[in-house]
Order: structure tokens, then sequence, then C-alpha cells
């Protein structure tokens, strides 16, 4: 039997369908690229934004155009909300919800035997650890994906994802270390710690552990030469996490750490639980005790309420503080969250210049942050895919830098140190000069 998958959304996401395809290989399906023709497609879906949600849905119109007489199996987020609408497309025929995800082979089975649509949304209620099976790793990606944490319990006005993820669980720690010691003998020469709210880690275990924590486990217990932490809250970046990047040659100098507004009242009213001061003196405090490291952030935009005034606040704060990348999204409101049904809604138009805008500070700070790198070493991981249209082998900093070098393709998945001669557009030019591995 033919299978397919498709991913949308975050790093999580993409740890749930390595779990599926893993499955799928033992009970012996034989998985081909999405745009090839299959008996079963899996589409494991975001609904962060309407545009997520959109995506979600082509996906569904691609699979059944493809092999019209496919059976489609919805799963994710998006299978949590969007019932309705995926139970009258063509080819659907199992939505599937967050908490039955893993069980491909009963739903492979229900597919061979039923008669009707099939829907199993579980309780998002789930408490205790999270329980997922051992991976070997992902197909086709030079760094691997690591699940420690799923859910969240923060109740930001505009987020939909604790209705669909339910409360924050996290991954025992000695369940970490066996994964990625998995990975590690898989040969991935970088793992990346990922959450739905990743600095909650441990708060629900006994005893409880928190992220630094963990992250001094597996720096102690692995030889994985780069370990990389996923998208984590301004509030819960402390001394202890600071002090661990800048002691370990391991621990990757790259935060995501979203701000989402750089005005007050908006951050109130998103009930972010920071000031932007606060946002602003922590940035800039960790580009003081680590200068290379590189910061990204997101943005929403066009948030009710959200006049001029307040983007100028946004604008102005991120344009005085030492952030690298921008991550930009207009305010998208989701049914069942305290943000949609706010007053104060800002126009398409609007939204669309801010956004522009945005995008445009943050492009030229990315400039500005990697001009700093010309005539100096960097270390890249070599990816499998070469750059289009260049040609050129291409891979990642540890501060998420883009760099392209010439070289043979017995380079992939290592670790190279080059000499930085130049910048073209979003990418660093460099220059092999060793091979770490």
């Amino acid at each position: 039997m033919k299978i397919a998958f498709a991913t949308l959304g975050c790093k999580v996401n993409q740890f749930d369908t390595a779990i599926m395809e893993e499955e799928a290989k033992r009970l012996s399906c034989e998985i081909v690229p999405f745009d090839e023709e299959a008996e079963i497609y899996v589409i494991n879906t975001c609904t962060v934004t309407g545009r997520s949600d959109h995506q979600s849905r082509q996906l569904v119109r691609r699979a059944f155009n493809k092999n019209r007489g496919c059976k489609i199996v919805v799963t994710g987020c998006y299978a949590e909300t969007g019932i309705e609408e995926l139970s009258r497309m063509d080819g659907v025929e199992a939505i599937i919800g967050n908490a039955g995800r893993n069980n491909i082979k009963r739903y492979i089975e229900v597919l061979n035997e039923q008669k009707e649509k099939f829907i199993y949304v579980g309780d998002k209620g789930d408490k205790g650890p999270i329980n997922q099976p051992m991976i070997k790793g992902f197909d086709g990606r030079t760094r691997a994906f690591l699940k420690v944490q799923d859910g969240c319990d923060s109740g930001c006005s505009y987020c939909i994802i604790p209705k669909v993820r339910g409360i924050s669980r996290s991954l025992p720690p000695d369940k970490v270390i066996e994964q990625a010691r998995l990975f590690e003998q898989e040969g991935f020469k970088e793992i990346v710690i990922a959450g739905i709210h990743l600095g909650s880690y441990g708060k629900d275990l006994l005893p409880k552990i928190d992220l630094s924590d963990l992250l001094a486990r597996i720096v102690e217990k692995t030889s994985i030469p780069r370990i990389r932490i996923s998208s984590i809250d301004p509030n819960e970046v402390d001394e202890r996490l600071i002090a661990l990047i800048l002691s370990s040659d391991r621990i990757c100098r790259h935060l995501h750490i979203p701000i989402q507004s750089g005005d007050d009242l908006t951050l109130k009213r998103m009930k972010r639980g920071y000031s932007s001061s606060y946002y602003r003196d922590l940035v800039i405090h960790i580009k003081e005790r680590i200068p290379d490291i590189g910061i990204g952030t997101d943005v929403i935009v066009g948030f009710p309420g959200e006049d001029e005034e307040a983007f100028e606040n946004s604008f102005r704060l991120l344009g005085s503080i030492p952030v690298d990348f921008f991550h930009v999204f207009s305010f998208s409101p989701r049914v069942g969250t305290e943000a949609a049904s706010t007053p104060g809604r800002v126009t398409k138009v609007v939204m669309e210049q801010r956004n522009l805008v945005m995008r445009d500070l943050g492009s030229g700070k990315g400039q500005q942050f990697r001009s700093k790198f010309v005539g100096r070493r960097l270390t890249l991981l070599i990816e499998d895919e070469r750059d289009q249209p260049t040609g050129l082998l291409k891979g990642y900093s540890d501060n998420y830098l883009r760099i392209l070098i010439e070289g043979n393709d017995n380079l992939n998945g290592s670790l190279v140190t080059a000499i930085i001669e130049g910048v073209n557009g979003n990418n660093l030019m460099g220059r092999s000069i060793t091979r770490l591995n």
C-alpha cells in the first residue's frame, strides 16, 4: 500500500509526522512523496492562522486531484477545529484529532473497513507525562526535531492552540535522553528541542525539572555536536539558560523569542505577561553576554485595537534592539478565542501595509547581522539538498545564518568550517576550509 504524508506548521508537527511515518513503515506501507500517486494521503495540519486552515484545505484538494480514488486522512490541529469544512471535502475519509494521531495502524484498518467517514477527535484534557514512541529519524532531513513538550497553559487571547493541544505535558527526561541517543546513533549532528510551550517543560513532572536542567542532561549524557532550542517565551529565558548557552560549545547560539507586539497596551490585551521594556532589557542583556548569538522573534500586526501609535511603538522598539530574524504575521481571528470578539478590528489593507513595513525592518536588521560575519570563520551543517538556483552546498551556522559554499555531495550531513567572504541577499557566501566529521 502506498501512503504519502504532508505536514504544515511547527516542529512539533514535524516530529508527530515522523512517528506516523515510522509506524507506516512497520506496517509494510510504501511511503511515497506527497506529489506522487498514493492510495492513502495523510495530512498533518496546522490551525494557528486562517492561512494555515486554507493551506490545509489546499493539500486535501491536491491529494484528491492526484488520485481521485484515494482515501485522505486529515489529522493535527485543524482536524480539531475544521471538522465541518473537512467533512464536506472530496476524498476525506477520516478526520483524526491530536489525541488519536499516533495510532496509524488503527485508522488504516478503519479505512479498509469503513463505508462512511470516520471522525475521531479525542479529549484535549490529557494529563500526565507525554507517552510517545521512539523514532530513528527524519527522511530527507539533516537535523532531527525532538518533541519534549506538548500543550499550553498560557491562555494568550489570540491563540487557539491550547484548545486543540490541551494542557502542558512533558516527556520525562530519561525518555528525552533515550530519543536523543537514537538520533545520535543514526548519525544526526543536530537536534532541535521542540515544544508547543517549551519554556514550561517539566512543571508537570515529579520531581520537577526545567528546560535548563534538561539541556544540561542532554549535554552530559549524549555527544550530539549541536543542540538547538526552538521558540521560547521572553519570561522563560533566565540566567541559567543564558549561562548554559555561553558555557557549552554544543548548545547553539540561537534563541527564537516571540515578542508579538512592542506596545504595552497591546501586550496586555494579548495577555502575554510581560512588558515591552522587559523584552528590550532581556534582548540587550543576552546580546551583551553572548555577542554573536542570533535572536529571532515573532510579531503580530493588526491586533484588534492596534492604532498607528501602537504600531509605531512596536516598530520603534524592534528597530532599536538587537533582534536579527523576524517572522511577521497579520492578525487572524480564531473562533473560540477572546481576541476574535475584541473590538477595534484593523482593516485588511492596513494590516498588509504594516506587515510589509515590519518585514522590511526585519530584512534590514537581518542584513546588518549577516554583515558582521564577513571575514570570520563559521561552522555550518551541510544539508542534503543544494541551494537553487546557485547549485551550491547550503547549511546553517549554530547562530542560524544561512551559508553557501562550493563542495562535493560527500559533505552532505557534515559539519564544515568556512571563511565567510561576502553577503548575497539572505545568504552568506563562504569558502570551505575544514571538514569536522
